[in-house]
């Protein structure tokens, strides 16, 4: 899956650097609005992820939007993790506390196909207003990458030509089974 969509549909919430054998459980994912963020066009709903045995996320969900979203979108997340008080994640790799000017550059190329695995979703911008159902995917969002088992919480809101688009915080669990 594009970097584009994985941000979209907000799964950075999963931005982690950590061990790279075994298997992993996300427990207690929790997503929710910000205060007062009911005006907002964009809505994401029964997002669910959970980890396969390869470290992949398995994501869907319901992602809305109630105006048609053109470029620039941008895309922010502020990720914290529990040591013994909470940590600002850095941004690496684009995971953690991360800034996105436009996160449609990173849809694919208007001269290209959208990907098989897209089928009836947006793969670049812009994105037309409705309902677009996520069905439960494997993603290869931690592909080379490490996962560190702890608490994680954080912030994420997307925004265009300084009109916020959606907020939502989100909170979870990431152990090793």
């Amino acid at each position: 899956m594009n970097l584009f969509f994985r941000y979209i549909i907000s799964v950075s919430l999963l931005s982690v650097t950590l061990q790279s054998q075994g298997t992993y459980e996300i427990k207690n994912f929790e997503l929710t609005r910000c205060e007062n963020t009911e005006d907002d066009p964009v809505t994401v709903e029964n997002l669910t992820i959970s980890l396969g045995n390869e470290v992949s996320p398995i994501v869907s969900g319901v992602f809305t939007t109630k105006i048609d979203l053109y470029a620039p979108i941008k895309y922010s997340t502020i990720m914290e993790k529990k040591i013994i008080w909470w940590i600002m994640m850095p941004c690496i790799n684009n995971m953690g506390s991360c800034t996105f000017n436009d996160i449609c550059t990173y849809g694919t190329p208007t001269n290209e196909t959208c990907p098989a695995v897209f089928q009836d979703l947006p793969c670049r911008c812009p994105i037309k207003k409705g309902t677009y159902i996520i069905p439960p995917r494997i993603s290869s969002i931690f592909a080379e990458s490490l996962i560190v088992t702890g608490s994680y919480k954080g912030t994420i809101t997307m925004s265009s030509n300084d009109t916020r688009l959606a907020c939502y915080d989100t909170s979870f669990q990431i152990y090793s089974t």
